[in-house]
């Protein structure tokens, strides 16, 4: 004969994991027959927290931060998994600290981190709900790149031409400054708005008289973060218009006539305007644009020939290549010689066609003293012709010594120096004169 015994009663967090104990005995016997089980109660977590860096504190790109989130109570522990922007993210180390669930996220930094918002979820059988903790993180990052645009349109000698250099987003805002005639120019009606990222984009202006000299001259724009030694650096090739036409460079055949220019070199591309006036107004006029084909012209500026990184696999190396060219110009990339593989994950190469201006960026990802520190060579080709330009990776180090210093002018007080910088080996340099 068996006997079965119920017991109901209402079951609290404070119950979990508590003996329940069974006894019976009867008149035959005088001892008592027990049997025990434990009550498992499961019940949701109270509290969840981030513990990272302050948030008074910024930091730059390619920082490691770690996030570490912590889920109290519950039992069973929660399960926490992160997010970024509402983007699941499948990182994270989870572990557990007697009644505490944790889990870890090691974050290297970029600039899409900067107020990014990263949370923390923990989710649990016992509750439909999830708790969440969110923290962001405030990142210091240059501008990708720099944009030059004549505001006036075509370039005549001896007119006023104001241009405008527009840095993309950058943490905190760039400070714009002009480069012209081998003179920094301060910019004028900086303007600073919001940008992408949660950074902000800067524009700056400058005016200048140009004359027929100087057509080829280029014009540099650069900007420069506060706080960041990193610079960025674009320039704008003056073609300026306004070349003379006389009568032995037309055929005039009736009421029309054809210009021709023997041997156009590029110094003679531009928009030309054609003119006609029998002197009852209004004059009619038409023009057009002469385009010369060239050959690539690699640019092989210092700052161009050696690219400095740290070559401990923990960092990428990019390695620009600036070629000036009509038609547009094609690039390749060789190491000591060899033709690098497009297809090699290690080697990413990018390419932008800006006028006549080309820009090829070689990207090494994970770069090594061991297999990377070596010669590249840079091969602009079009129908015209072709160039070969080289540039080192090395680690970074001792800046090149500076050349060519000379006496601009002196007064009673004063004297003006100018110098050409050498290789900054991969950080910002400053000079000083003794």
């Amino acid at each position: 004969m068996s006997t079965v015994s119920n017991v109901s009663f209402i079951a609290d967090r404070s119950m979990d994991k508590a003996g329940l104990v069974c006894g019976g005995v009867n008149e035959a016997s005088f001892s008592t027959l027990t049997a025990e089980d434990t009550i498992i109660v499961q019940y949701p977590p109270d509290r969840i927290w981030i513990q990272g860096p302050l948030k008074s504190l910024s930091f730059p790109v390619e920082a490691l931060i770690i996030l570490t989130c912590f889920c109290s109570g519950g039992s069973p522990l929660a399960e926490l998994h992160w997010s970024k922007d509402n983007v699941s993210l499948s990182q994270g180390v989870y572990k557990t600290l007697g009644k505490i669930a944790v889990s870890e996220l090691a974050v290297v930094t970029d600039p899409s981190d900067n107020q990014a918002s990263y949370a923390c979820h923990a989710s649990h059988p016992a509750s439909v709900d999830t708790l969440t903790a969110h923290t962001r993180l405030t990142i210091h990052f240059a501008p990708i790149g720099l944009e030059i645009e004549a505001l006036n349109g075509s370039l005549r000698a001896g007119e006023t031409v104001s241009l405008l250099c527009t840095a993309s987003s950058s943490n905190p805002a760039s400070d714009i400054s002009w480069i012209w005639r081998g003179t920094v120019v301060p910019a004028f009606s900086v303007r600073v708005t919001r940008g992408e990222l949660g950074g902000w984009s800067t524009q700056g202006r400058l005016s200048i008289a140009v004359s027929p000299s100087d057509h080829g001259e280029r014009i540099r724009c650069r900007s420069s973060t506060p706080g960041l030694r990193q610079k960025t650096n674009t320039a704008m090739t003056l073609h300026g218009e306004g070349r003379e036409v006389n009568e032995d460079n037309q055929i005039f055949n009736g009421n029309s006539t054809k210009l021709v220019i023997v041997g156009a070199s590029r110094s003679d591309a531009g928009r030309y305007e054609c003119a006609a006036d029998n002197g009852i107004p209004p004059a009619l006029a038409t023009s057009a644009q002469l385009v010369v084909e060239f050959e690539p012209q690699l640019h092989r500026g210092v700052d161009l020939t050696k690219v400095a990184v740290k070559g401990d696999g923990t960092s990428s190396a990019i390695l620009t290549c600036k070629a000036e060219g009509i038609p547009d110009v094609e690039f390749s990339w060789a190491r000591n010689g060899v033709t690098l593989d497009p297809g090699n994950p290690r080697f990413a190469q990018s390419i932008v066609h800006e006028g006549a201006l080309h820009t090829s960026a070689l990207t090494i990802v994970n770069a090594s003293a061991r297999l990377d520190f070596t010669t590249y060579t840079c091969s602009a080709r079009n129908r015209r012709g072709a160039d070969t330009f080289d540039v080192r990776l090395v680690r970074i180090g001792k800046p090149d010594p500076p050349s060519d210093l000379s006496l601009v002018r002196k007064s009673q007080n004063s004297i003006t120096l100018a110098w050409n910088a050498g290789f900054n080996g991969g950080l910002e340099q400053s000079f000083r004169i003794r």
